[in-house]
């Protein structure tokens, strides 16, 4: 089970921690469609869903990038 911060859609952070190459130290995740894809429009399960698929399948870029 992961503790997920959602702080106005804009910026998503893992509480606990989690070693991933989309998952950035500090917990911040790099995806997307809270970056430069932002809209208001995407609903809790579509930003959910996202945060799955990064799992199964991760972006090549770092989390830092």
């Amino acid at each position: 089970m992961y503790e997920i911060k959602i702080t106005g859609g804009q910026q998503i952070v893992f509480r606990t921690l989690v070693f991933h190459c989309n998952v950035d130290s500090s917990g911040n995740v790099s995806l997307e469609i809270v970056k430069d894809g932002w809209s208001p429009a995407p609903t809790i399960t579509k930003v959910l869903l996202v945060i799955r698929s990064i799992f199964t399948k991760p972006d090549p870029l770092p989390a830092s990038a």
